[in-house]
């Protein structure tokens, strides 16, 4: 073990380990991002903002006393859109569901979050209250869940916001954060060669400056003194 620590605190593994760690920093994310977005930063030194959301789910929800129905166009009988529309345009609003995942982390593309945006818009003008908001998405979020959950799943409970964290660990990403953590620290362990390098030069280059008959510190003509201090800056000389 020992010897081990030793060939670490070398400049060699040292060279080595910075190499290793400064591709790490450039190499390629660990996830195929041409479907995701990466928020924030990201290393390899990226900062991506957000693509363009996916759009899922396109319908129209009609009134229907307090609550709203859901009226699915690609898939049933246009009659009920088309009597809502002459009865009362401001009973319908247009529901559209988009979709996109997001990927972070601080070194590498660690976590995956699923967002689901849900844009509700009547069909005229007007703008919705906060009831008829509220229970606009309940319905939508209550379809949702029923006919495609399965397809999507955690979808309603991202419409409702209650449903638990949407995120998730991406593990090659998590590998790579954790190795190239204990990389690092490893780097820094064999930089312990640096203090002895450092002392054993500068007690070299003090020995060369005094045998030119130059003090150490302020190179100050000290040829033939029998004194061991300098008398221009007051120093030891053999310090």
């Amino acid at each position: 073990m020992r010897r081990l620590a030793r060939k670490i605190r070398t400049p060699t593994a040292s060279c080595i380990l910075l190499a290793l760690l400064l591709y790490s920093l450039w190499r390629v994310p660990t996830l195929d991002t041409s479907e995701c977005s990466i928020v924030g930063w990201s290393l390899p030194a990226l900062k991506v903002g957000r693509s363009e959301k996916l759009g899922l789910i396109s319908v129209f929800l009609v009134r229907e006393g307090s609550g709203y129905r859901v009226e699915d166009l690609d898939k049933s009988s246009t009659d009920g859109f088309i009597a809502a529309v002459q009865r009362n345009p401001d009973d319908i609003v247009r529901a559209h569901l988009s979709y996109q995942q997001i990927a972070g982390g601080l070194y590498d593309i660690t976590t995956l979050t699923d967002q689901y945006e849900l844009e509700l818009r009547p069909i005229t003008s007007r703008t919705l209250t906060p009831a008829e908001l509220g229970a606009a998405r309940a319905a939508f979020a209550g379809w949702v869940s029923s006919k495609d959950g399965g397809a999507m799943p955690g979808a309603g409970d991202a419409i409702r916001q209650i449903g638990p964290a949407p995120w998730k660990f991406h593990v090659p990403g998590v590998i790579h954060s954790i190795a190239a953590l204990i990389g690092w620290c490893l780097f820094l362990y064999s930089l312990g060669w640096l203090g002895p390098w450092y002392r054993q030069n500068r007690k070299r280059r003090r020995a060369n400056t005094l045998r030119e008959g130059r003090c150490p510190s302020c190179g100050y003509e000290v040829y033939g003194l029998t004194g061991d201090i300098c008398p221009e800056c007051g120093k030891l000389l053999n310090a």
